[in-house]
């Protein structure tokens, strides 16, 4: 079954929500430009942003979490910048 374009903008804001992603702000800033989106381009920002949590969250147990952390925001942040987001 497919997710619908309001479950695909759910699970953005879900991840968005996650503690150090990014502040309140931003946040509705990000979720307004993903509202403009296709289809396509939300199942693909939201399969981005599950494979950046599941990064996120494997980096936050290791011992080099500080530097692998900032590098996956700026990885994160790059993303956005090319949708325009």
């Amino acid at each position: 079954m497919q997710a619908t374009k309001e479950q695909l903008l759910g699970r953005i804001k879900n991840f968005l929500e996650l503690p150090g992603v990014c502040d309140e702000a931003k946040r509705s800033a990000i979720l307004t430009n993903c509202e403009k989106l296709s289809f396509e381009q939300l199942c693909e920002v939201a399969a981005t942003l599950r494979i950046r949590a599941r990064k996120i969250s494997s980096i936050a147990n290791s011992t080099e979490k500080t530097q692998e952390i900032k590098d996956a925001k700026d990885s994160l942040d790059k993303f956005f910048t090319k949708y325009g987001i």
